[in-house]
């Protein structure tokens, strides 16, 4: 008798892909360039320790994950919510490719402008995330809150960076801007 039929594919599904999508787009996008000219910019003082990034997004999209697989399962035990599941689930489509695309974005191409805009995008596809999950699993709705206030944090982060680093953006722009060259 094999034990494969106990594993719950779908669920591993939903937490590996905003998981592994996450970690390859970090992987692609920043590299020890990037890393100097993100050391090298003007950064508010509320900006979190780099150390707190790594796990704070692992935790996030594990949360996301099982968020999306639990909004899934009740459209699938549930035919009268499952019109509700499959509108809930295209949000998450649309804020994990708005999540996906900020780091190259932000680091890949250094477009701080255009990283600004989709960081208020990703806040606002992250509430609305959190308003069609709600619905159909309260507990998921509930899951995605934690993103809520992280993705307006980062939003306003981001913000803050790209007013203060005018001449920052592009793949031009210095490894270390001029205002912080000694």
């Amino acid at each position: 008798m094999s034990v494969l039929h106990l594993i719950n594919r779908p669920l591993i599904v939903a937490l590996a892909l905003p998981t592994v999508g996450g970690t390859l787009s970090g992987y692609a996008t920043y590299d020890s360039k990037n890393s100097a000219w993100y050391r090298g910019i003007k950064q508010p003082s509320w900006k979190p320790p780099p150390f707190l990034f790594g796990p704070v997004w692992t935790t996030l999209y594990g949360m996301m994950g099982y968020a999306s697989y639990l909004v899934w399962r009740e459209g699938q035990l549930h035919p009268a919510l499952a019109p509700a599941a499959t509108a809930a689930l295209r949000v998450y489509a649309a804020n994990l490719v708005c999540n996906l695309a900020w780091m190259p974005v932000f680091f890949g191409a250094r477009q701080l402008g255009a990283a600004t805009l989709l960081a208020w995008v990703l806040f606002g596809t992250t509430a609305a995330l959190a308003a069609v999950f709600a619905p159909v699993h309260a507990g998921a709705g509930g899951l995605i809150l934690p993103y809520v206030g992280w993705t307006a944090y980062a939003a306003c982060l981001t913000t803050w960076i790209w007013r203060h680093n005018p001449g920052a953006s592009g793949k031009s722009a210095p490894a270390t801007p001029a205002s912080k060259r000694h």
